[in-house]
């Protein structure tokens, strides 16, 4: 019995890399170990919710279901505090400057976040990283009221 309903030929599974700007989108979030070890970090999902996104290579696609990840580390190191990400994700929120925030604040809300492009790098693995995208800030939604929403929901 063939389970594809399509031909696997015909079937695009690249991972698409958004054109830089602000886009709208949905935060979920859960916390788990570092791989060291040594600490949390918390996975932030965005699920984006425009209807239609753009690539970096000028392509529009209709948006079922695209998201992007960023990571807090909160593990604090020498040049590295994570209470600084933390209180710009407050902000973002809609929680304010002064509120702690929870894992479950993350859930379900939707932000403005600035999406920019990450070319291909080697890590410190040795690892090669395909080219991407980065979030480069995060914003209320009520402060960006031209972004589509209309999307992926």
């Amino acid at each position: 019995m063939i389970l594809n309903t399509t031909p696997l030929a015909e079937v695009d599974i690249s991972r698409k890399v958004l054109a830089d700007g602000m886009y709208a989108a949905r935060c979920s979030a859960e916390c788990k170990p570092n791989k060291a070890g040594t600490g949390q970090v918390v996975h932030i999902t965005l699920l984006m919710l425009a209807a239609e996104l753009d690539t970096r290579d000028g392509e529009t696609f209709e948006n079922k279901g695209f998201s992007l990840r960023t990571f807090i580390s909160l593990e604090a190191k020498e040049n590295y505090n994570p209470n600084e990400s933390l209180k710009r994700w407050s902000i973002a929120l809609g929680l304010g400057e002064d509120q702690d925030i929870q894992l479950e604040d993350f859930q379900g809300v939707d932000v403005a976040v600035q999406v920019a492009y990450k070319a291909e790098s080697t890590g410190a693995d040795g690892k090669v990283y395909g080219e991407g995208n980065d979030i480069k800030g995060q914003f209320p939604l009520a402060d960006q009221p031209d972004l589509d929403t209309t999307g992926a929901i």
